[in-house]
């Protein structure tokens, strides 16, 4: 009996040791979250074709494309998503509901909040750190990752890209984003300096697709 106790004692401190940690990464994705929100750009400036009339000729053509004329220059998105997620394989992809909120605010990073049933966790970019941190069951920890030059370099990444098909209007707001044209129909777009920069190659068409 006594040892039916301890082990009954020590399930008990696990769980709610769990529940302290699952509930310490969901304050640390609300903080975030809450701190890129604060980012948002008080610009009364709207966007006219002749923001970008000294870009290379691809970056003219796809922000002309993408941004209407008249559209406020947001910073900030938040977007909502509703879908599938795939947790098996190729073969067997084993689809799950799922739905995602997610901020992001170039280029100071993003979050990526997911509840798809019984996998639920977040991705986030910030300027001084980076994760990826999923659960099962809300209780067992089953993907942590992050806090590594390679992580943080990644999810810098994804902000850069997402940046370009999100909040294309942030790009024109960013001091330290460069573009390159490397042909009529191709630009490089370099986020940031030094061995911190992200560098985006985009293809367009002629109508700036």
């Amino acid at each position: 009996m006594l040892v039916l106790k301890i082990i009954a004692g020590v399930l008990s401190l696990t769980v709610v040791g769990l529940a302290m940690w699952r509930a310490s990464d969901v304050l640390a994705a609300s903080t975030a979250w809450a701190r890129l929100a604060g980012t948002a750009a008080q610009d009364a400036r709207v966007f006219e074709p002749a923001m970008v009339a000294d870009l290379p000729e691809a970056a003219r053509r796809y922000f002309r494309f993408a941004i209407a004329p008249g559209t406020p220059l947001y910073s900030v998105a938040a977007i909502e998503m509703e879908g599938q997620l795939g947790l098996g394989t190729k073969d067997a992809p084993g689809y799950r509901p799922m739905r995602a909120r997610q901020i992001l605010a170039p280029p100071h990073g993003l979050v990526w909040r997911l509840n798809a049933g019984m996998i639920s966790g977040s991705d986030a970019a910030l300027p001084d750190t980076s994760w990826t941190r999923f659960w099962l069951f809300h209780l067992v920890p089953v993907a942590r990752v992050g806090g590594t030059s390679d992580h943080h370099l990644s999810a810098g990444g994804r902000v850069a890209v997402e940046a370009l098909v999100w909040v294309p209007t942030s790009v024109l707001l960013a001091d330290d984003v460069h573009f390159e044209a490397i042909d009529r129909d191709r630009v490089r777009v370099i986020f940031g300096e030094n061995d911190a920069a992200q560098v985006v190659e985009m293809t367009v068409d002629d109508e700036g697709r």
